[in-house]
């Protein structure tokens, strides 16, 4: 986020810190809960076809974690796509670069 998006993101974690949250300044350094990145990518994605399509990704990255956050295993099927999902981010992050 840093890298791709550093001013956006640095405004975007400022404006949406959560006091009570003691880490959550730590989003300005490229680390944040999915469901925040997903809120960014919502935000700016009308400005950026690279947000658009990352969103999707993230979030079904957010939802295997929150499976696995709640010892719920994921079956082959999600697994599998969750693969598929980190390649496409990967993809998506390293045209931007």
């Amino acid at each position: 986020m840093n890298r791709n998006f550093k001013q956006k993101w640095v405004s975007f974690c400022e404006a949406n810190r959560n006091p009570n949250l003691p880490g959550d300044a730590s989003c300005q350094n490229g680390v944040a809960e999915y469901s925040v990145i997903v809120d960014f990518f919502r935000l700016n994605e009308s400005k950026s076809k690279v947000l658009k399509q990352l969103r999707r990704p993230v979030d079904y990255l957010r939802l295997a974690r929150n499976n696995l956050a709640h010892y719920e295993p994921l079956g082959w099927l999600q697994f599998s796509q969750m693969i598929s999902e980190v390649k496409k981010v990967e993809s998506l992050v390293t045209v931007t670069n």
